[in-house]
Protein backbone atom coordinates (compact mmCIF):
# COMPACT_ATOMS: atom_id res chain seq x y z
CA UNK A 1 0.00 0.00 0.00
CA UNK A 2 1.17 3.50 -0.58
CA UNK A 3 2.26 5.69 2.15
CA UNK A 4 -0.53 8.77 2.70
CA UNK A 5 2.75 11.14 1.98
CA UNK A 6 2.97 9.43 -1.20
CA UNK A 7 -0.35 9.92 -2.04
CA UNK A 8 -0.32 13.81 -1.34
CA UNK A 9 2.97 13.92 -3.39
CA UNK A 10 1.49 12.70 -6.39
CA UNK A 11 -1.70 14.31 -6.15
CA UNK A 12 -0.10 17.64 -5.93
CA UNK A 13 -0.55 20.11 -8.80
CA UNK A 14 2.66 20.81 -11.38
CA UNK A 15 3.97 23.93 -9.66
CA UNK A 16 7.15 26.18 -11.01
CA UNK A 17 10.21 26.43 -9.12
CA UNK A 18 10.87 27.89 -5.30
CA UNK A 19 12.05 31.30 -4.63
CA UNK A 20 14.89 30.91 -2.83
CA UNK A 21 16.07 31.73 0.98
CA UNK A 22 19.21 31.53 2.25
CA UNK A 23 24.65 32.86 5.59
CA UNK A 24 26.66 32.77 8.35
CA UNK A 25 28.22 29.18 9.47
CA UNK A 26 29.91 27.15 11.20
CA UNK A 27 32.55 23.90 11.50
CA UNK A 28 32.13 21.83 14.65
CA UNK A 29 34.99 19.99 13.90
CA UNK A 30 38.28 20.82 11.66
CA UNK A 31 38.78 24.17 9.55
CA UNK A 32 37.52 22.76 6.07
CA UNK A 33 37.89 20.07 3.56
CA UNK A 34 41.69 21.03 2.28
CA UNK A 35 42.73 20.54 6.07
CA UNK A 36 40.65 17.97 7.33
CA UNK A 37 43.23 14.92 5.81
CA UNK A 38 41.47 11.43 6.41
CA UNK A 39 38.32 12.55 7.74
CA UNK A 40 34.80 12.61 5.84
CA UNK A 41 33.55 16.55 4.86
CA UNK A 42 30.06 17.17 5.50
CA UNK A 43 28.34 20.01 4.76
CA UNK A 44 25.02 21.27 6.19
CA UNK A 45 23.26 23.91 4.10
CA UNK A 46 20.24 25.56 6.13
CA UNK A 47 18.60 28.44 4.58
CA UNK A 48 16.95 30.18 7.49
CA UNK A 49 16.72 29.76 11.24
CA UNK A 50 13.79 28.45 12.88
CA UNK A 51 12.51 25.51 15.61
CA UNK A 52 11.62 22.86 12.49
CA UNK A 53 14.72 23.63 10.48
CA UNK A 54 16.62 23.75 13.80
CA UNK A 55 15.17 20.11 14.98
CA UNK A 56 16.03 18.59 11.64
CA UNK A 57 19.67 19.81 11.46
CA UNK A 58 20.19 18.38 15.05
CA UNK A 59 17.83 15.24 14.62
CA UNK A 60 20.45 14.49 11.51
CA UNK A 61 23.99 14.92 13.10
CA UNK A 62 22.82 12.89 16.27
CA UNK A 63 22.38 10.31 13.91
CA UNK A 64 25.68 10.62 12.45
CA UNK A 65 26.93 10.25 16.16
CA UNK A 66 24.89 7.40 17.43
CA UNK A 67 26.20 5.72 14.25
CA UNK A 68 30.05 6.09 15.27
CA UNK A 69 30.67 9.23 13.04
CA UNK A 70 32.31 11.70 15.58
CA UNK A 71 35.06 14.02 15.01
CA UNK A 72 37.70 11.18 14.55
CA UNK A 73 35.61 10.73 11.72
CA UNK A 74 33.87 13.45 9.85
CA UNK A 75 34.05 17.34 9.78
CA UNK A 76 30.28 18.96 9.40
CA UNK A 77 30.52 22.60 8.17
CA UNK A 78 27.28 23.90 9.39
CA UNK A 79 25.99 26.73 7.30
CA UNK A 80 22.56 28.87 7.77
CA UNK A 81 22.03 31.55 4.83
CA UNK A 82 20.15 33.57 7.39
CA UNK A 83 16.98 34.27 4.71
CA UNK A 84 19.49 35.51 2.34
CA UNK A 85 19.22 34.05 -0.76
CA UNK A 86 22.45 35.12 -2.09
CA UNK A 87 24.35 33.60 0.75
CA UNK A 88 22.39 30.44 0.10
CA UNK A 89 23.44 30.02 -3.65
CA UNK A 90 27.24 31.19 -1.95
CA UNK A 91 27.27 28.57 0.19
CA UNK A 92 26.00 25.40 -1.88
CA UNK A 93 28.79 26.99 -4.39
CA UNK A 94 31.43 26.81 -1.54
CA UNK A 95 30.36 23.67 -0.81
CA UNK A 96 30.68 22.20 -4.26
CA UNK A 97 34.11 23.33 -4.79
CA UNK A 98 35.61 22.21 -1.58
CA UNK A 99 34.54 18.73 -3.15
CA UNK A 100 32.61 18.22 0.36
CA UNK A 101 32.22 14.17 0.76
CA UNK A 102 28.03 14.57 1.10
CA UNK A 103 25.54 17.60 1.41
CA UNK A 104 22.82 17.93 3.65
CA UNK A 105 20.37 20.13 2.15
CA UNK A 106 17.54 21.27 4.83
CA UNK A 107 14.64 22.38 2.63
CA UNK A 108 13.68 22.91 -1.08
CA UNK A 109 16.10 25.82 -2.09
CA UNK A 110 19.16 24.45 -1.02
CA UNK A 111 18.21 20.95 -2.20
CA UNK A 112 17.46 22.39 -5.93
CA UNK A 113 20.97 24.93 -5.55
CA UNK A 114 23.12 21.45 -4.96
CA UNK A 115 21.44 19.33 -7.39
CA UNK A 116 22.09 22.16 -9.77
CA UNK A 117 25.52 22.72 -8.91
CA UNK A 118 27.04 18.86 -8.80
CA UNK A 119 25.53 15.70 -10.09
CA UNK A 120 28.40 13.95 -8.77
CA UNK A 121 28.43 14.79 -4.86
CA UNK A 122 25.83 12.68 -2.85
CA UNK A 123 22.39 15.53 -1.46
CA UNK A 124 20.76 14.13 1.16
CA UNK A 125 17.55 16.06 1.62
CA UNK A 126 15.41 16.78 4.98
CA UNK A 127 12.30 19.11 5.40
CA UNK A 128 11.31 18.94 1.49
CA UNK A 129 7.87 18.21 0.76
CA UNK A 130 8.31 17.37 -2.64
CA UNK A 131 10.98 15.81 -4.27
CA UNK A 132 9.52 15.42 -7.67
CA UNK A 133 7.41 18.70 -7.77
CA UNK A 134 10.98 20.29 -7.36
CA UNK A 135 12.86 18.07 -9.81
CA UNK A 136 14.92 16.68 -7.62
CA UNK A 137 14.31 13.14 -8.51
CA UNK A 138 12.75 10.96 -11.29
CA UNK A 139 10.30 9.24 -8.77
CA UNK A 140 9.94 8.94 -5.07
CA UNK A 141 10.80 5.51 -5.18
CA UNK A 142 14.03 5.53 -7.73
CA UNK A 143 15.48 8.96 -7.08
CA UNK A 144 17.79 8.12 -10.19
CA UNK A 145 20.43 11.03 -9.61
CA UNK A 146 22.52 11.94 -6.52
CA UNK A 147 19.27 13.08 -4.72
CA UNK A 148 17.22 11.16 -1.88
CA UNK A 149 16.56 11.94 1.45
CA UNK A 150 13.38 12.65 4.11
CA UNK A 151 10.04 14.48 3.37
CA UNK A 152 7.95 16.12 5.67
CA UNK A 153 5.16 15.76 3.38
CA UNK A 154 1.74 15.99 5.77
CA UNK A 155 -1.49 14.94 5.88
CA UNK A 156 -3.54 17.77 5.28
CA UNK A 157 -6.94 16.19 4.93
CA UNK A 158 -6.70 14.21 8.58
CA UNK A 159 -5.16 17.60 9.86
CA UNK A 160 -8.31 19.48 8.71
CA UNK A 161 -10.78 17.26 10.01
CA UNK A 162 -8.45 17.53 13.40
CA UNK A 163 -9.00 20.91 13.34
CA UNK A 164 -12.55 21.06 12.62
CA UNK A 165 -12.91 19.01 15.33
CA UNK A 166 -11.62 21.32 18.17
CA UNK A 167 -13.93 24.23 16.33
CA UNK A 168 -17.17 22.60 16.08
CA UNK A 169 -19.24 23.95 12.89
CA UNK A 170 -16.18 26.03 11.52
CA UNK A 171 -17.15 26.57 7.69
CA UNK A 172 -14.78 29.34 6.83
CA UNK A 173 -11.09 28.35 7.05
CA UNK A 174 -7.87 30.89 6.66
CA UNK A 175 -4.94 30.18 4.56
CA UNK A 176 -1.75 31.88 4.82
CA UNK A 177 1.45 30.58 3.74
CA UNK A 178 4.22 31.87 1.51
CA UNK A 179 3.96 32.48 -2.82
CA UNK A 180 7.41 32.12 -3.34
CA UNK A 181 7.62 28.31 -1.91
CA UNK A 182 7.10 25.72 -4.17
CA UNK A 183 6.41 23.16 -0.84
CA UNK A 184 3.84 25.34 0.27
CA UNK A 185 1.86 25.95 -3.00
CA UNK A 186 1.50 21.96 -3.25
CA UNK A 187 0.15 22.28 0.45
CA UNK A 188 -2.03 25.39 -0.47
CA UNK A 189 -4.00 23.26 -3.74
CA UNK A 190 -4.44 20.39 -0.99
CA UNK A 191 -6.24 22.70 1.39
CA UNK A 192 -8.23 24.23 -1.81
CA UNK A 193 -9.40 20.69 -2.76
CA UNK A 194 -10.30 19.72 0.85
CA UNK A 195 -12.42 22.85 1.05
CA UNK A 196 -13.89 22.23 -2.16
CA UNK A 197 -15.26 18.74 -0.94
CA UNK A 198 -16.61 19.73 2.30
CA UNK A 199 -17.80 23.04 1.41
CA UNK A 200 -16.53 25.24 3.05
CA UNK A 201 -15.74 28.89 2.21
CA UNK A 202 -11.61 29.22 2.03
CA UNK A 203 -10.06 33.05 2.87
CA UNK A 204 -6.70 32.39 1.54
CA UNK A 205 -3.56 34.93 1.71
CA UNK A 206 -0.17 35.03 0.60
CA UNK A 207 2.87 36.59 2.25
CA UNK A 208 6.08 36.73 -0.24
CA UNK A 209 7.59 37.92 2.96
CA UNK A 210 7.83 38.11 7.20
CA UNK A 211 7.10 41.96 6.34
CA UNK A 212 3.90 40.88 4.79
CA UNK A 213 2.02 39.23 7.17
CA UNK A 214 0.67 41.49 10.00
CA UNK A 215 -1.62 42.96 7.37
CA UNK A 216 -2.51 39.87 5.38
CA UNK A 217 -3.54 38.40 8.88
CA UNK A 218 -5.24 41.12 9.77
CA UNK A 219 -7.19 41.24 6.88
CA UNK A 220 -8.39 37.59 7.81
CA UNK A 221 -10.05 38.91 11.14
CA UNK A 222 -13.55 38.71 11.27
CA UNK A 223 -13.48 36.54 8.49
CA UNK A 224 -12.18 33.12 9.21
CA UNK A 225 -12.99 30.61 11.92
CA UNK A 226 -9.82 29.28 12.15
CA UNK A 227 -6.38 29.82 10.66
CA UNK A 228 -4.12 26.98 9.04
CA UNK A 229 -0.52 27.71 8.15
CA UNK A 230 1.34 24.68 6.31
CA UNK A 231 4.83 23.51 6.79
CA UNK A 232 6.09 26.77 5.32
CA UNK A 233 9.71 28.55 6.09
CA UNK A 234 8.60 32.08 6.53
CA UNK A 235 5.21 31.38 8.63
CA UNK A 236 7.81 29.33 10.76
CA UNK A 237 9.80 32.18 11.51
CA UNK A 238 6.99 34.45 12.06
CA UNK A 239 4.56 32.73 14.30
CA UNK A 240 4.86 35.27 17.38
CA UNK A 241 3.76 37.67 14.67
CA UNK A 242 1.00 35.71 13.75
CA UNK A 243 -0.34 34.85 16.88
CA UNK A 244 -0.12 38.53 18.20
CA UNK A 245 -2.79 39.38 15.65
CA UNK A 246 -4.93 36.81 15.97
CA UNK A 247 -4.74 35.59 19.97
CA UNK A 248 -6.71 39.22 20.52
CA UNK A 249 -9.11 38.05 17.67
CA UNK A 250 -9.89 34.88 19.00
CA UNK A 251 -8.78 32.86 16.24
CA UNK A 252 -7.31 29.45 16.52
CA UNK A 253 -4.28 28.79 14.62
CA UNK A 254 -3.57 25.56 13.30
CA UNK A 255 -0.05 24.19 11.76
CA UNK A 256 1.66 21.60 9.93
CA UNK A 257 4.52 21.17 12.65
CA UNK A 258 4.71 20.34 16.14
CA UNK A 259 7.76 23.39 16.45
CA UNK A 260 4.77 25.90 15.12
CA UNK A 261 3.14 24.99 18.60
CA UNK A 262 5.55 25.39 20.48
CA UNK A 263 6.35 28.59 19.10
CA UNK A 264 2.69 29.70 20.06
CA UNK A 265 0.17 27.95 17.52
CA UNK A 266 -2.91 26.53 18.96
CA UNK A 267 -2.22 22.50 17.80
CA UNK A 268 -1.11 20.37 14.99
CA UNK A 269 -1.45 16.73 13.81
CA UNK A 270 2.41 17.23 13.08
CA UNK A 271 5.48 16.22 11.16
CA UNK A 272 8.07 15.70 14.02
CA UNK A 273 11.28 17.45 12.40
CA UNK A 274 13.95 15.45 14.59
CA UNK A 275 12.71 12.16 13.86
CA UNK A 276 12.71 12.78 9.52
CA UNK A 277 16.27 14.63 10.39
CA UNK A 278 17.82 11.64 12.30
CA UNK A 279 16.23 9.48 9.05
CA UNK A 280 18.10 11.37 6.60
CA UNK A 281 21.44 10.70 9.16
CA UNK A 282 20.79 7.55 8.58
CA UNK A 283 20.43 7.63 4.54
CA UNK A 284 23.90 9.49 4.98
CA UNK A 285 25.96 6.91 7.02
CA UNK A 286 25.13 4.48 4.36
CA UNK A 287 26.15 6.49 1.47
CA UNK A 288 29.51 7.39 3.56
CA UNK A 289 29.68 4.08 4.12
CA UNK A 290 29.37 3.11 0.30
CA UNK A 291 26.29 0.70 0.75
CA UNK A 292 24.38 2.49 -0.87
CA UNK A 293 23.94 5.19 -3.50
CA UNK A 294 21.11 7.87 -3.78
CA UNK A 295 19.60 7.00 -6.89
CA UNK A 296 18.42 3.79 -5.66
CA UNK A 297 17.43 4.93 -1.83
CA UNK A 298 13.72 5.86 -1.92
CA UNK A 299 12.35 8.99 -0.54
CA UNK A 300 11.04 8.30 2.89
CA UNK A 301 8.20 9.79 5.10
CA UNK A 302 7.13 9.76 8.68
CA UNK A 303 4.69 7.09 8.89
CA UNK A 304 2.92 8.30 12.15
CA UNK A 305 1.84 11.54 13.47
CA UNK A 306 1.78 12.99 17.00
CA UNK A 307 -1.12 14.94 17.73
CA UNK A 308 0.14 18.45 19.78
CA UNK A 309 -1.70 21.02 21.59
CA UNK A 310 -0.17 24.15 23.18
CA UNK A 311 -1.93 24.73 27.16
CA UNK A 312 -1.21 28.55 26.54
CA UNK A 313 -3.21 28.90 23.35
CA UNK A 314 -5.80 27.02 25.02
CA UNK A 315 -5.97 29.01 28.09
CA UNK A 316 -5.81 32.28 25.79
CA UNK A 317 -8.56 30.89 23.34
CA UNK A 318 -10.62 29.72 25.87
CA UNK A 319 -10.17 26.05 23.92
CA UNK A 320 -11.29 22.49 25.60
CA UNK A 321 -10.55 19.19 23.42
CA UNK A 322 -13.19 17.15 22.53
CA UNK A 323 -12.97 13.84 24.55
CA UNK A 324 -11.90 11.23 22.10
CA UNK A 325 -8.45 14.04 21.65
CA UNK A 326 -7.74 14.23 25.33
CA UNK A 327 -5.65 11.11 25.79
CA UNK A 328 -4.04 10.94 22.42
CA UNK A 329 -2.80 14.69 22.51
CA UNK A 330 0.45 15.55 23.62
CA UNK A 331 -0.49 19.40 25.86
CA UNK A 332 3.09 21.50 25.45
Amino acid sequence: MMNWWRKIILAGAVLGTVGLMAACGKQEAGTGASSAAGKLHIGIVQPIEHGSLDESNRGFVKALRDQGLDDSHIVIDQQNAQGDPSNLKNIVTQMVSQKVDLILAIGTPPAQLAANETKDIPIVGTAIYDYKKANLVESLEHPGHNVTGTTNANPIPPQLDLYRKVVPGASRVGLLYSSTEVNSQVQAEAVREYCRQNHLTLVEATAPSVNDIPQAVKNMVGKVDFLYLPTDNIMAAAIPTITGVTDPAGIPVFAGADEMVKAGVLGSLSVNYYEIGYEAGLMAVKILRHEAVPADMPITGQKKMKTVFNKEAMKKLHVSLPPELQQEAEII
